[in-house]
């Protein structure tokens, strides 16, 4: 992993020191990003996610990170991890409708609004896979194979082409989006936590560094 150095958005609801260490074990250079001007010197930004939607919109505010990460994807991959994914989307329904960064159309719901099962999403669940995944985020990894997931948000979107989708079954046959990949806009993201998915997971973060 030569000339990579990663940068973890810190804004204050992420998972940072797991995404560190999992970096640290495959020997990829990293740093916490926490102002503006540090954003620039990565060649590979990561959104971790553990938290709520408005607090973590607000802190990119603060931060003054938003124009950046909006800008930056065009030159440098990002990618989103659980909450972190569903910032990329642009509006949640969480507490109130908060806007989000917008490098993705849809918008976040809360799962129990479209499935009346028990939440949140605690545990290890296996993905779908399709045609276009296993070429890029998922390159090397099994169908079906087991990911961590805990969430009681879901991104959802009619816009996205199902190509784009990586999938798993929650309860009975209702499809949740696992990951998204947009991968012209340099644009990708995880519901679960690669971090925390063992071996396929490292593979997750190894796949996308080689964008």
């Amino acid at each position: 992993m030569k000339h990579k150095l990663v940068g973890i958005v810190d804004y204050d609801c992420g998972n940072l020191h797991s995404i560190k260490n999992a970096l640290d074990k495959i020997k990829v250079k990293n740093f916490i990003i926490n102002n503006n001007q540090s954003i620039n010197k990565a060649t590979h930004i990561i959104l971790p996610g553990v938290g709520a939607y408005d607090k973590a919109m607000k802190s990119l505010y603060k931060l003054n990170l938003i124009s950046s990460l909006k800008k930056l994807h065009k030159k440098k991959p990002i990618l989103g991890i659980c909450l972190g994914m569903q910032l990329l989307f642009q509006s949640s329904e969480e507490n109130t409708s908060t806007k989000g960064l917008g490098l993705i159309q849809g918008k976040v719901v809360k799962i129990k609004k479209l499935f009346p099962y028990k939440i949140p999403v605690i545990g290890w669940n296996k993905i779908e896979l399709t045609k276009k995944s296993k070429n890029s985020l998922f390159k090397g990894i099994k169908n079906n194979s087991y990911f961590y997931f805990i969430h009681s948000y879901m991104v959802k979107s009619e816009k996205l082409n199902r190509n784009s989708l990586v999938t798993y079954n929650f309860r009975e046959n209702h499809k949740v989006t696992a990951a998204v990949l947009q991968e012209k806009e340099n644009v990708f993201g995880c519901q679960f936590h690669p971090e925390k998915s063992g071996i396929a997971g490292i593979k997750i973060l190894k796949n996308f560094l080689n964008n």
